[in-house]
C-alpha cells in the first residue's frame, strides 16, 4: 500500500527524497526507504514528462496514418519531431504524436509523411485537458 503512495508522491515530484517521503507518509525514514525500494522495483522503468511548450515547441499534432510502405515507419522512428508512434486498428494503422518549433518544420514533416502514406488525418492539440495525474 505504501508503494502506491510513494509512486504518487514521485509523480508529483520526481526529486522527492526519502526524508520528504517519510514526512509526507508519517513514517520513519527506514520504513519510507523500504517502501521506496519496493515501489521502484515494482515500477521497473520510468521516465520524466517534459513541458514541450515551455521548451519552445509550440505546435503539437496527432497524425493518423495509413502507411504506403515500411519506409514511413523508418522515417517516423528516426525523426526528431516524433514523440510517440502507436499501432492502432480502424481506418488507420498508425497514430503519431509529433511536436514542432514552428509551422515550417511542421510543413516539411507533413510533406514527407504525405509522400509515404496512403491515408492521413491531422489533429492539432490546442489544449491539455488532463495529463499523468496519479494512477494508483
Amino acid at each position: 500500500m505504501r508503494e502506491r503512495e510513494i509512486m504518487n508522491l514521485l509523480r508529483q515530484d520526481a526529486r522527492l527524497t526519502i526524508r520528504q517521503a517519510a514526512s509526507s507518509l508519517g513514517e520513519s525514514r527506514h520504513s519510507a526507504a523500504r517502501a521506496f525500494r519496493r515501489a521502484l522495483r515494482k515500477a521497473g522503468r520510468f521516465t520524466i514528462i517534459l513541458d514541450f511548450r515551455q521548451m519552445g515547441f509550440e505546435i503539437h499534432a496527432l497524425f493518423l496514418l495509413e502507411p504506403r510502405t515500411i519506409r514511413l515507419v523508418k522515417f517516423l522512428k528516426q525523426n526528431a519531431s516524433v514523440n510517440s508512434v502507436f499501432g492502432c486498428r480502424g481506418n488507420y494503422s498508425l497514430m503519431v504524436y509529433a511536436i514542432f518549433r514552428n509551422m515550417r518544420r511542421f510543413a516539411d514533416f507533413d510533406d514527407r509523411v504525405s509522400r509515404l502514406c496512403t491515408g492521413k488525418r491531422i489533429h492539432f492539440i490546442v489544449e491539455e485537458v488532463k495529463q499523468e495525474d496519479a494512477f494508483l
